[in-house]
């Protein structure tokens, strides 16, 4: 589920942040 959504925010931002962040959790 959380990874969906943050799957869905990188895909909308783009930012590498985020792929971080979602390969964290």
């Amino acid at each position: 589920m959380v990874f969906f959504i943050t799957l869905k925010y990188k895909q909308m931002k783009g930012s590498e942040m985020i792929d971080t962040l979602y390969f964290i959790l």
